[in-house]
Formats: structure tokens, C-alpha cells, sequence
């Protein structure tokens, strides 16, 4: 029967190989130390063998592999992708985290691919795409509970709603990546705090609409392609708004960077925008907000 080899640490020492003309003529004292040098950085990088106390095959494959024959993956990481993964939805990978908390957050990564799923956040789960540039989400992702505290960096690109629905009371979302609507708002606030670092973009609405609460926009470039008069860059029925570091662009001469029905409080600190505010728009923070017609509408 064959045998299984052994790990490095498990070859006795003291065994050497025997003299050979050609080694003593071609392995001298300094390239030998360079091959041991090069095994001990190696070494360090890789660190302490998990197996390593494994004797056989069978043995090593039972700590790295589950019953489904996936990687067994670090404590609180978990990953989808399309296929060859733990889960093939996002959804479902939220869906088995019973026991995330303060103390004990969770990260979902995401591999590349188009998934066409309404996602509903949960505290302390946070997910990532793992190639931003090839993955997305293209329904609508929800925070509906009363505090949904969580990051993402996974484009959102919906064809059926809001990009980002926040209805969460004590809710706090950090969001890294592009969210985008085709058939409404990018993003829909009724409560909550957001703090955007990249764009916030619809080609059908307002770009971002809020109902309610107190919301953040921070760094971020909210753009509205809409070629009608409700295309404003943000649109305020309820609520008090803050933006920090804004660009707010939007296509249509008839529209106001920001437009409200009745007063409302915008505290804008460096942020820019290519048209004015609607009159019922107010600036409590002096010289935060500076209207430039000179930003042209950018096609992403």
C-alpha cells in the first residue's frame, strides 16, 4: 500500500544525502545558505502547518473540508458564488447567520457574478464583492429592521426599484461601492444614516429620495440623469439631510439640485452642486454649499 508523505516536520533529522562528486563541485557553502534562507522566510510567511499533526490523508482532509466537500472557511466568514461555494445567494448566506452581534460581526464575500436577488441586510453582517468590478446585485437591497448597522462594498445596479431601501429607525450603513437605479431612486431613505463613498445615480428619478429621519451623505457623487424636471439630484419630502464632500449633478435645466415640497434643513459642508436649491431649501452652515453650472453631467 502506498504510504502517505510525511509534512517537513515529521522527516527525521540527521538523515543526509550521500557525498556526490557533481554536488561538492556545484553546491558551494553560500548557495546552500541562500536555499536555507529562502525555506525559512518561506516558512514564516505560510506560518505553523494546521495539519501538520495529521498523520494521513483522510485525517488532513477532515479540518479543511466540510461534509459537502467545501473549504472550510476562517470562524465568521462565509462566501457565495454561482457555484463551488458554501451558498449561490446572497440572500441565503444572510439567511444562515443566526448569531451575529456586536461582539461577533460576520462577513460575507462575494465572488463575481450577476446576482438578480432582493438582499435584506442584517446587524452586523457585512459583505464585500470580492471583484467589485465584476459582481453586482440587481434588485433592490432592503434595511427594514430597526437597526441595521453594516457595510458593503458590492455595486448595486437595480432594474426594478430603489437601489438601496432604508427604512431602518437606528440604522447605520456604510456602503463603499456605486448604487444605481434604472427604474427609480438609487436610493430611498425613509430613516437611518448613510455615509456613501462612492456615486449615487439614477437614470428615472431623483437620485436620492428621502421621506424621513436624519440622513448623511458623505463623499459621495449624486448624479440624476433624468431628463425632466423631477430629475434632482436629491429630493427631500421629511427629514433633515446632511452633506459632507458632495458633488450633486443633475441633467435637466428645470430641475434644482435639491428640491423640497415644504422647508426643510440641509447642513452642507464642501459640497458643490450644478444648479441652485429650491427656495424652500435652507443652508444653516455658511459657505457649505456652492453652486458651480460649470459641473457637466458625467456619463459613468
Amino acid at each position: 500500500m502506498p504510504q502517505d508523505s510525511p509534512y517537513p516536520e515529521q522527516i527525521a533529522t540527521g538523515t543526509n544525502l550521500p557525498d556526490v562528486q557533481q554536488y561538492v563541485d556545484t553546491y558551494d557553502a553560500d548557495h546552500m545558505n541562500a536555499v536555507r534562507a529562502f525555506i525559512r522566510d518561506m516558512s514564516a510567511a505560510l506560518g505553523t502547518n494546521p495539519q501538520g499533526s495529521k498523520s494521513t490523508l483522510v485525517e488532513r482532509l477532515a479540518v479543511s473540508l466540510n461534509n459537502d466537500g467545501h473549504l472550510v472557511f476562517p470562524q465568521n466568514t462565509t462566501y457565495v458564488a454561482k457555484s463551488n461555494a458554501p451558498f449561490n445567494s446572497i440572500q441565503s448566506a444572510l439567511d444562515s447567520i443566526t448569531d451575529a452581534g456586536p461582539s461577533n460581526s460576520y462577513l460575507i464575500i462575494v465572488y463575481p457574478g450577476i446576482y438578480d436577488e432582493h438582499v435584506y441586510l442584517k446587524s452586523y453582517v457585512n459583505i464585500i464583492a470580492l471583484d467589485p468590478l465584476c459582481t453586482c446585485i440587481t434588485k433592490t437591497v432592503h434595511a427594514d429592521d430597526n437597526e441595521i448597522i453594516a457595510k458593503l462594498n458590492i455595486p448595486i445596479i437595480s432594474s426594478v426599484g430603489f437601489g438601496l431601501d432604508m427604512n431602518s429607525l437606528d440604522g447605520e450603513i456604510d456602503v463603499f461601492s456605486p448604487i444605481r437605479s434604472n427604474a427609480d431612486s438609487a436610493v430611498h431613505a425613509a430613516k437611518g444614516l448613510l455615509t456613501a463613498h462612492n456615486k449615487i445615480w439614477a437614470t428615472n428619478d431623483a437620485a436620492f429620495l428621502m421621506d424621513g429621519g436624519e440622513c448623511t451623505i458623505f463623499n459621495a457623487c449624486v448624479l440624476s440623469t433624468h431628463s425632466h424636471a423631477s430629475g434632482y439630484s436629491v429630493k427631500i419630502i421629511n427629514g433633515n439631510l446632511s452633506l459632507v464632500c458632495c458633488y450633486l449633478v443633475n441633467s435637466s435645466y428645470a430641475s434644482y439640485s435639491i428640491y423640497s415640497d415644504s422647508a426643510q434643513d440641509v447642513h452642507a459642508i464642501n459640497s458643490w452642486a450644478r444648479f441652485p436649491a429650491h427656495s424652500n431649501i435652507n443652508f444653516p452652515i455658511t459657505g457649505g454649499f456652492s453652486v458651480d453650472s460649470n459641473i457637466n453631467q458625467i456619463n459613468w
